[in-house]
């Protein structure tokens, strides 16, 4: 089993994974690009992953604002979130209940 970067693996089947918020800062956009493809759409975890990379791809001023709302992110969830419905599992061959 390989650990996908940016994932928090928690081997307990009950349990949802971790996204890893200080860890997204040092990753390369195609990383970045495949963690987000792994992501459930409209979560806070794909969001959080949606931005890193438009702070990276945007121009200055329109990345303001962008880095403004990861600043309250970062605040708010600290170093961690949680990842709901994450497809990685059943790659693993677990299943995830949803918090």
């Amino acid at each position: 089993m390989k650990p996908t970067k940016g994932i928090i693996s928690i081997a307990e089947p009950n349990e949802s994974d971790l996204l890893d918020c200080e860890l997204l800062e040092t990753m390369t956009l195609d990383e970045l690009t495949y963690l987000k493809s792994l992501l459930p759409f409209g979560g806070v975890a794909y969001l959080w992953v949606d931005f890193e990379i438009k702070v990276r791809t945007y121009c200055d001023m329109a990345a303001a604002n962008i880095k403004y709302s990861l600043a309250i992110f970062k605040r708010t969830y600290g170093s961690t979130l949680t990842i709901v419905n994450i497809d990685i599992d059943k790659v693993e061959g677990r299943e995830k209940k949803n918090h």
